[in-house]
């Protein structure tokens, strides 16, 4: 085993390369769904030609703009988490039990 930046000890190589490539995988999926919640909120914008929404418009338009939102942070979480990861040797603790994938 070799040390991190802090003096511990990180996992074995072959387990560093399992790890990475599950926060690869949710790095992906989590692009997916930003990318999809994007396309959403393009379509609400889409269907107010005007640039006015009606009542029930301005609603689809909120929501849209938050699930656009809370998929952003869910990518950046997968982000920091590989960052972290590769950076600092600090695995993620949900995957410290072998169940993240």
């Amino acid at each position: 085993m070799r040390g991190n930046a802090r003096g511990g000890k990180r996992q074995s190589p072959a387990t560093d390369r399992d790890i990475r490539a599950i926060l690869v995988k949710h790095i992906v999926e989590a692009t997916e769904r930003a990318n999809a919640a994007s396309a959403a909120f393009n379509a609400v914008l889409d269907r107010t030609p005007s640039g006015l929404p009606h009542p029930d418009g301005t609603q689809r338009i909120r929501n849209a703009s938050r699930d656009l939102d809370s998929a952003r942070r869910e990518m950046m979480k997968a982000h920091t988490r590989l960052n972290e990861f590769i950076e600092r040797g600090v695995v993620p603790e949900d995957l410290k039990q072998g169940n993240g994938s």
